[in-house]
């Protein structure tokens, strides 16, 4: 069992990522004082990874997670650290360096202001977290049942 929730949850993370990158995208785009979805793909890929794992995670430990209370936000708020500062630090790393070439990106930067950002982002990144947590709850409720 615990292995078909591990499975359903690198799945979902994947879902999500193909999801939030795309929000993100037009969010961003529309702050800018653009319209349309240009660069998702770019949120996607740097987010795929260390979201699928941490669902890929959370499904394999599915029976010992509380859903209530300070240890359920102490758990999104640490996952969504973590994921933040990996797509903002890595995933910008490897992305930006696969298309446009290493030689021309900012690896200092990416990694100075990743960790910024994974704090600045947390009043959005944890309720993020913890709403995808809640769904991929009733997700695999509904598969075991």
């Amino acid at each position: 069992m615990r292995i078909k929730t591990l499975i359903v949850g690198l799945l979902y993370g994947f879902c999500a990522s193909l999801v939030i990158g795309f929000l993100i995208a037009i969010f961003g785009n529309g702050i800018a004082g653009g319209a349309g979805s240009d660069g998702w793909l770019w949120f996607f890929l740097t987010l795929c990874v260390p979201l699928s794992l941490s669902f890929a995670i959370s499904g394999f430990q599915f029976h010992r997670i509380q859903f209530k209370g300070a240890k359920f936000i102490m758990l999104c708020t640490i996952i969504a650290l973590i994921n933040v500062l990996i797509m903002g630090t890595a995933g910008a790393i490897i992305v930006s360096g696969e298309t446009r070439g290493y030689e021309t990106v900012n690896i200092e930067g990416y990694l100075q202001w990743g960790p910024v950002y994974a704090i600045l982002f947390l009043p959005l990144s944890t309720p993020m977290v913890a709403g995808l947590l809640l769904g991929f709850r009733k997700a695999l409720n509904v598969i075991q049942h």
